[in-house]
């Protein structure tokens, strides 16, 4: 049985438990809010927000291993339990009591977990080692090398499993396409990048193209209409008969229609080369390097051939290191006025984190589902050898404890170690100490 403060950190920190949740009458529940640990007696998390349906709860959250646990620690009794909105439990022993069901939802989180059990037991187990450091080091002290292997591990199963929940509603190539537009979107950005892509099929684009005009420049338009941008930010830009301006009339005469708000994106503080519109062009010109979107089944021909890890990484590369096309690039310069703007989609680092966060668990995931161990293991041997694709930067931060010069060194050449970093950073998230829910109420492992 595994603690039940692991169940609080599951919770807290995102990309543990699936999203949505669903409660045991098959509801699915949105987390909107996650709340705060409570750090005296009471509900363990208070004032998360969650929808179910067209419904939004706001209270609190209480866990235990099993549904009996409310009665046998007294919660039906007492009063700073009355604002409970939701429970959960690791695993059901038998039916739920009938005046605990009418009470408030309930969610078994042993078979929601949002990765392997055996990755999600790793990383738990990776926090709560790393909380037990010796005195002196800090709650925030960097775990070593070996740490970072097996937190980057954990990281590749996460993101792997993150793209089977997506394959469960889309086929491999186009949750290629989603994750690529998540990455192309940066951090602020990222979730309407993958939304525009899951909001639409490839067929459905593909069928809407118009045939005589540059697929680059066609794409760009018919992605800005979807993503609520042409008429607030480019249509007024062009003069009349411009192609953009044409290709957006016949789209629109097709029915295409914004499937997102302008409200949906975020300009402020942004460099230029990161403005939506440019991310929208780089999108483009990658969807229109295949005559049918594609692109994913590139990096599986080359990959299945097992060529060494640099003469691989080199064809990867080749294929996201397009240029813009003429039409495209001009256009760009009409609607934004910048003398000088990429005449590449994407950089070298930004392709190799798009290999390195996409490609890899995409094919981990395809390897494993057709049954084929022998190329999983070449892909975690190539994930192992990767070469480092991070800002050195990161690793320097003021907000860091120093790092020892070995371990620097290690981390500027290897993505493999700057994942496990990454993830440490996703489990010491700003705003949640997981040192306060080691053991939060006080006494053993299992608390109230």
């Amino acid at each position: 049985m595994v603690p039940e403060h692991w169940l609080h950190w599951s919770w807290l920190i995102p990309g543990y438990l699936q999203e949505p949740l669903y409660d045991l009458q098959g509801e699915a529940i949105t987390i909107i809010e996650r709340g705060e640990l409570n750090l005296n007696d009471g509900p363990d998390i208070l004032n998360a927000r969650i929808r179910v349906g067209a419904y939004i709860y706001l209270g609190d959250v209480e866990f235990h291993l099993r549904p009996e646990d409310w009665f046998r620690h007294g919660h039906q009794e007492d009063q700073r339990y009355r604002q409970v909105v939701l429970h959960g439990v690791w695993r059901l022993s038998g039916p739920l009591p009938a005046r605990l069901a009418e009470r408030f939802r309930h969610v078994c989180l042993a078979g929601q977990l949002a990765l392997p059990r055996e990755a999600w037991q790793q990383a738990m187990e990776m926090l709560e080692g790393h909380l037990e450091a010796p005195a002196g080091e800090g709650a925030r002290a960097v775990p070593g090398a070996e740490d970072l292997a097996q937190l980057s591990l954990v990281r590749l199963q996460r993101k792997t499993a993150r793209f089977a929940r997506w394959a469960e509603a889309m086929p491999l190539g186009e949750v290629f396409w989603r994750g690529v537009a998540e990455a192309l979107g940066y951090t602020r950005n990222a979730r309407p990048m993958a939304a525009l892509m899951a909001a639409g099929s490839l067929a459905q684009l593909a069928g809407l193209l118009p045939r005589g005009w540059p697929r680059p420049l066609a794409l760009w338009v018919h992605l800005l209409i979807r993503a609520g941008l042409w008429t607030a930010l480019a249509r007024h830009r062009f003069r009349e008969g411009a192609p953009a301006l044409r290709l957006a009339a016949w789209y629109l005469g097709q029915g295409v229609v914004p499937a997102l708000q302008l409200t949906d994106w975020h300009f402020a503080r942004l460099r230029p080369g990161n403005h939506p519109l440019v991310r929208l062009a780089a999108l483009a010109q990658l969807l229109a390097s295949r005559p049918r979107f594609n692109l994913f089944a590139e990096f599986l021909a080359r990959a299945v051939q097992r060529p060494r890890p640099a003469q691989l990484l080199q064809a990867w590369q080749q294929l996201l290191l397009q240029p813009i096309s003429p039409s495209l690039h001009q256009a760009l310069q009409t609607l934004l006025g910048w003398p000088h703007l990429p005449t590449r989609p994407l950089g070298r680092q930004r392709a190799r984190q798009i290999l390195l966060n996409v490609v890899l668990p995409l094919l981990l995931l395809w390897a494993r589902r057709t049954g084929n161990p022998g190329f999983a293991l070449y892909l975690e041997g190539l994930y192992e050898t990767f070469p480092g694709c991070e800002d050195p930067a990161l690793f320097q931060h003021r907000r860091w404890p120093a790092l020892p010069r070995d371990l620097q060194s290690r981390l500027r050449q290897s993505a493999f170690l700057q994942q496990g970093f990454l993830e440490w950073l996703h489990l010491q998230r700003p705003g949640f100490s997981p040192a306060l829910c080691l053991h939060p109420k006080g006494g053993s492992s299992v608390s109230n």
